[in-house]
């Protein structure tokens, strides 16, 4: 199998980006894991549910712990975007951490978010069942474009 085949090129930038900051052990005195799952259940009423995510980067020392979020973007204009940060916020109560940081690699430069407000486990129930009544995927025409089953799905967005 190609490469081409299964990548295009905003993605597999991506996965190069997310491999090289990876393969530190340590940055500024914090011990460095990378792509750790986490997992927690939230009741729904009649209804539990498992939420599961992947960080992409948790720094530890002492008791401290940041999550890092890495995002690749083709340019600076609207960063950070909304559902980033949402994702992240999503993190931080996942993982039960304080502190996060978005840092996006772009063209010009690289950039970081600070973010410190975790979502409550209210508004996580509230997403999971506003999810549940929408149309599963994609929710947003640029998931299409990055999709690389976008040429044949019944559900592909302009």
């Amino acid at each position: 199998m190609a490469i081409a085949e299964v990548y295009n090129p905003s993605t597999l930038m991506g996965e190069l980006i997310h491999m090289g900051l990876e393969t530190f052990n340590e940055i500024e005195g914090y011990k460095v894991t990378s792509e750790v799952e986490g997992e927690k259940e939230v009741n729904l009423g009649e209804k539990v549910v498992k939420i599961k995510g992947r960080a992409d980067i948790i720094l530890q020392k002492d008791e401290e712990k940041i999550i890092v979020e890495i995002k690749s973007a083709r340019g600076d204009k609207g960063l950070p975007h909304r559902h980033h940060l949402m994702q992240l916020q999503a993190y931080l109560w996942l993982f039960g951490a304080k502190k996060g940081i978005l840092f996006y690699v772009t063209p010009e430069r690289f950039t970081e978010f600070t973010v410190d407000k975790p979502l409550d486990e209210a508004t996580i129930i509230k997403l999971v069942q506003e999810n549940i009544s929408l149309s599963p995927s994609p929710r947003f025409a640029w998931e299409c474009e990055y999709c690389v089953f976008s040429i044949v799905c019944p559900n592909k967005k302009k």
